[in-house]
């Protein structure tokens, strides 16, 4: 799990802070992670070069034990998690692999869930387990 931060050139990259959960963390716990990663998360931030892009991913592919974004991407799953007006939106995507016409992740709108930010990380938490199912 990573936040992302909001290049001033409109893109997104991943960023700091980066966590790697146990897979038996409650869902209050993944929560609550999520939640910090929102609240770290950034707009405007300095757009890096091509260069700069492996410094920016080099905590995120540590955590995961990679070597390469290619790599991550091969076999992870991406739910995107956004902070909006009306709550904490959660979008499961469909990974469309690392190279060819359909390389990326491909947000699945129409599966995504909102959820009121006031509840707590247990809902949230609840709402990223969910959409990660319908991850494909």
């Amino acid at each position: 799990m990573h936040a992302r931060s909001r290049t001033s050139a409109g893109f997104w990259v991943a960023s700091v802070p980066a966590r790697l959960l146990p897979l038996k963390s409650s869902v209050e716990e993944l929560g609550a992670a999520v939640m910090e990663a929102l609240s770290a998360s950034a707009y405007g931030v300095q757009t890096p070069s091509r260069d700069e892009h492996r410094e920016l991913h080099a905590p995120l592919l540590a955590i995961a034990k990679v070597r390469s974004w290619s790599t991550l991407q091969r076999s992870a799953a991406l739910c995107n998690v956004m902070q909006s007006a009306g709550g904490i939106v959660v979008e499961p995507t469909r990974n469309g692999g690392s190279s060819g016409d359909e390389r990326g992740y491909h947000p699945l709108s129409d599966q995504s869930s909102l959820v009121d930010a006031r509840l707590g990380p247990n809902n949230l938490g609840v709402a990223v387990v969910a959409a990660f199912e319908r991850c494909c």
